[in-house]
């Protein structure tokens, strides 16, 4: 995770997503109970099962469902399979561009 510079993954169990594991899992589950992150099993910390969401579903699902289950995460699934991880950072990053983007003639500026 630090060396990809992300903050969760997904575990997979025989091909299929099992559990997700966070930063936050690995603090308060592994490191500020001092257990050695070098033998501790990703299945001991994971959290399971997986709050997932259909791609298809809208911005507007993801957050509800976000809030409904108070995560920041939610794998994006189609069909049985795993195609995806969306975060609360990257809604928020989409809500702001198509924000912007729909303001673009006001921020424009004008010459006369």
């Amino acid at each position: 995770m630090v060396e990809n510079k992300i903050g969760s993954i997904v575990v997979l169990d025989e091909g299929r997503a099992a559990g997700i594991v966070t930063e936050r899992d690995m603090l308060e589950k592994v490191l500020a109970v001092g257990k050695d992150p070098t033998i501790v099993e990703l299945r001991q910390v994971m959290s399971s099962p997986l709050i997932n969401i259909d791609k298809d579903a809208t911005i507007l699902e993801a957050i509800r469902k976000m809030r409904h289950h108070n995560i920041r995460r939610l794998v994006i699934m189609e069909g049985d399979q795993l195609v995806g991880l969306v975060t609360e950072k990257d809604i928020i990053k989409a809500v702001a561009i198509a924000s912007l983007a729909s303001f673009r003639s006001l921020l424009t500026i004008r010459k006369r």
